[in-house]
């Protein structure tokens, strides 16, 4: 369905993966050929919910400037979901990182604590 609707922009790939509130697909930006991932509000919370809450994390993130943070690319809104495209960031998420060395030393815990502080900052 969202495949549909956002092939005059988006190719999605594959799924990234999901949470509560929307599902993460790679995609490829058709007029820059750039890989991107497009968030998607799940359909069942778009009609239960509206888009409220998804629209203030968009402009929430449309704010932020921080070389540790992904920046917004586009927002809008396919068959009545609203979206959203980051660039796609390539390598391993820190659960699956965990998942694969059980345990992180100190000095890259250090490091990615360091790296969340100054982003929030």
């Amino acid at each position: 369905m969202i495949g549909v609707a956002l092939a005059g922009r988006y190719e999605i790939l594959y799924e990234l993966g999901h949470g509560g509130m929307a599902i993460v697909y790679a995609a490829t930006d058709r007029p820059t050929s750039g890989l991107v991932a497009v968030k998607v509000m799940r359909p069942e919370l778009a009609v239960a919910l509206g888009a409220k809450r998804f629209t203030r994390e968009v402009r929430v993130t449309a704010k932020f400037r921080h070389p540790g943070i992904v920046p917004l690319l586009d927002a809008g809104v396919a068959e009545g979901l609203p979206f959203c495209t980051m660039p796609l960031v390539p390598g391993e998420t820190l659960a699956q990182r965990l998942a694969r060395e059980q345990q992180l030393g100190l000095e890259d815990t250090l490091q990615i604590i360091g790296e969340l502080l100054d982003a929030l900052g």
